[in-house]
């Protein structure tokens, strides 16, 4: 599957089997802790939003995921 995934902070574009995959994939070496799938990535980025932090992704074009203001 086709994953785009979007934050404040960058873009990501990519294939992966998985939403997991790709989320672990995407945030690999990004310095925000451990994300390693939807749950961690929800659970990071809730600490950020009052901060403006926000997260998208698209799976094969339809978005799946929306995290805070985007």
């Amino acid at each position: 599957m086709n994953y785009v995934i979007r934050t404040d902070g960058f873009l990501w574009e990519d294939t992966a089997e998985t939403l997991d995959e790709a989320i672990t994939n995407a945030f690999d070496g990004e310095g925000l802790g451990k994300i390693i799938d939807r749950a961690s990535l929800e659970a990071k980025f809730a600490k950020y939003i009052s901060d403006g932090g926000w997260c998208w992704i698209e799976e094969d074009g339809v978005r799946v995921l929306e995290i805070g203001s985007v």
